[in-house]
């Protein structure tokens, strides 16, 4: 991005403090889908295969990941994925 986006600053702020332990965003939170849906073997097992798939490709993704939200000003969000070791 060429000029920083005022609102960019505002949802992170927004995504942080939801992503807090106790927060709704948070992965042990009890919205998590993995917690709520924990007995479900089929979202289990497609899970796996989404993993599975995406971790056999021979080449490897771009460790950027490119978001375009559907709007007239569209803007691209980058985020790093962890580093695999």
């Amino acid at each position: 991005m060429n000029s920083p986006d005022p609102l960019r600053g505002k949802v992170a702020a927004q995504l942080t403090a939801m992503s807090v332990p106790g927060g709704p965003l948070h992965t042990k939170s009890d919205t998590s889908t993995m917690i709520r849906f924990a007995a479900s073997l089929t979202r289990l097992r497609f899970r796996r295969t989404v993993i599975d798939r995406y971790l056999a490709r021979e080449t490897p993704p771009d460790s950027t990941l490119q978001s375009v939200p559907p709007a007239p000003r569209a803007r691209v969000f980058n985020c790093r994925w962890p580093a695999q070791g």
